[in-house]
């Protein structure tokens, strides 16, 4: 079973370098900026969406490297292997709730545009 775990923290770390290094090449192509107010709000909803996701990726990014980190025998008994701890659960909070951010800022993006097309 350990094997398994650690073959899928590996292959989900890979995944998210792979989701950052996407997200970079689609910031780096430049966008039609509208002056027009409905363009300005569709501006700021992409990059807050984007900054999700980007949080998203980097958080479980270090929630692997950490996980990796402590099952190090090296470092057993270790403060490092504590901090190690700490910083696993810390991350693995902040990617919960960018996962549940992300799906209510979607939500509230949609009925902001139905406002303002009624």
């Amino acid at each position: 079973m350990q094997a398994w775990h650690h073959l899928i923290l590996g292959a989900s770390a890979l995944a998210s370098v792979i989701g950052l290094v996407i997200l970079v090449r689609t910031e780096a192509t430049p966008r039609v900026m509208k002056l027009v107010g409905q363009g300005a709000e569709l501006d700021e909803f992409t990059a807050h969406s984007e900054t999700l996701l980007r949080m998203i990726f980097v958080y479980w990014l270090l929630f692997c490297i950490s996980s990796t980190l402590q099952k190090l025998t090296c470092l057993a008994g270790t403060d490092l292997q504590a901090m190690c701890q700490i910083t696993q659960v810390i991350t693995y909070l902040l990617t919960f709730s960018s996962l549940l951010c992300y799906p209510m800022h979607l939500f509230q993006a949609r009925q902001t545009r139905q406002q303002v097309k009624s």
